[in-house]
């Protein structure tokens, strides 16, 4: 059975996947188009914002297996680790066009910051899982 977090995080995972999905297929359909205003502003917003939302889905799905023990760990991370996440992708800027920093922008923002997601979510359910094992 699943408890209320487990349940948020599924949902809001799925709902964040789903958006992430949706303005990716858009652009791949070419849908946009190139010169499109809103449609360009709002991808190059909430695309970056939802990159990370897949990555929390994969791991919800992986944490349903394991003890309630492991997801509340899990859980503790997420709680902050991607509002944070948000937050970093949001107020960076959508690229800076500087010498020094030429791949500094939003969207190399939420790729790192969703690395760092999968690296120490990977951490956390691991350490967990071989500590409840022991």
């Amino acid at each position: 059975m699943l408890d209320k977090n487990q349940k948020s995080v599924l949902a809001i995972s799925i709902i964040g996947s789903i958006v992430f999905l949706s303005f990716l297929g858009i652009v791949m359909l070419g849908a946009c188009g190139t010169q499109s205003g809103l449609c360009k502003i709002l991808f190059s917003l909430i695309a970056p914002v939802t990159f990370i939302f897949p990555s929390v889905l994969v791991f919800s799905l992986v944490t349903l297996f394991a003890t309630p023990k492991v997801f509340h760990s899990w859980f503790s991370f997420v709680k902050w680790g991607v509002p944070l996440s948000i937050i970093l992708t949001v107020l960076t800027p959508e690229t800076t066009g500087s010498v020094f920093l030429p791949f500094y922008g939003r969207g190399h923002v939420a790729l790192a910051t969703s690395i760092l997601f999968v690296i120490i979510s990977i951490g956390i359910i691991g350490w967990k899982h071989l500590r409840s094992r022991s």
